[in-house]
């Protein structure tokens, strides 16, 4: 059998990172009708790719989208995440109500009630399967030809779980204005690194982000990611800000290169890190 290609690059995938069995879906969208002892398993290879360092599960099962537990994100902690940075993208982007701010609603709630309180309008876009067709290129053509263009775009804990990740960052290219903005949250790759395995296993997702490789992913469809943030969410997650290359009212800020600099100290621009990941410690089996 051929190896599965890179999401990104189209790579043959030939570096397993690793290798960790079988395990339930821990955070499942559960109906009515599913019995809770009937839960899918999943294979969870993790490969790691050799041209572009992008960490992947070639494995994953898109019909059933995973969610963030109660216990790990609570309705109030989400209203107040909301709230919080509802504020401050209005603040420092100066949003008003002739802006449009469109959400691709993912696991951690929906953000578009607090910018409606503000008066600004917003469009919603479910994720797949929960719409026949996923976000990408087509989906965001319409919305253009519709003239619905975003000057905030948000995505917050879907980049890690969309079944075509090049088709979908070509709908952010595609749909945001070109002094709009765009905002995507996600499990940080060094800190999944330093929790070991059980932070995979938890998460269970498509991909894996290091700041450099999802860097060079927006890069490549004309996009620039000029702020990042670290935030506490599911044991260590980035906050990156993108725009457009040809935007550059808003540079490139110091935390992108500190990021990096922090990230190449770690070795996530070198395989023999991913390698090393699901070895186990010296002296044991």
């Amino acid at each position: 059998m051929n190896p599965p290609n890179c999401r990104f690059c189209q790579s043959p995938l030939a570096t397993t990172m690793a290798d960790l069995g079988i395990a339930s879906a821990p955070n499942q969208l559960h109906h009515h009708d599913t019995d809770t002892a009937t839960q899918r398993a999943q294979a969870l290879n993790v490969f790691i790719c050799d041209s572009c360092f992008l960490v992947q599960s070639p494995s994953h099962r898109y019909d059933r989208p995973f969610f963030v537990s109660d216990d790990d994100c609570a309705a109030s902690s989400r209203q107040m995440r909301a709230r919080d940075y509802t504020d401050m993208m209005i603040d420092r982007f100066g949003l008003t109500p002739e802006n449009l701010v469109i959400q691709h609603v993912g696991s951690d709630g929906d953000l578009l009630p607090s910018f409606q309180r503000a008066n600004i309008p917003v469009l919603g876009i479910p994720p797949y399967p929960h719409i026949a067709e996923s976000f990408g290129g087509d989906f965001a053509e319409r919305l253009t030809a519709e003239d619905k263009q975003a000057d905030l775009f948000i995505s917050h804990n879907n980049l890690d779980s969309v079944p075509d990740l090049n088709d979908f960052v070509l709908g952010i290219q595609t749909v945001l204005k070109p002094d709009g903005v765009f905002t995507l949250e996600f499990p940080h790759m060094l800190r999944l690194i330093q929790h070991k395995p059980s932070k995979l296993t938890r998460h269970n997702r498509v991909t894996y982000f290091s700041f450099l490789t999802v860097e060079r992913i927006f890069s490549q469809h004309g996009l620039t990611l000029f702020d990042v943030e670290e935030i506490p969410a599911h044991g260590g997650s980035l906050r990156v800000f993108g725009r457009h290359h040809g935007y550059r009212k808003l540079p490139v800020t110091p935390q992108v290169t500190a990021l990096r600099d922090q990230e190449k100290a770690a070795g996530l621009d070198k395989l023999e890190t991913y390698q090393k990941f699901g070895q186990p410690p010296n002296g044991q089996n």
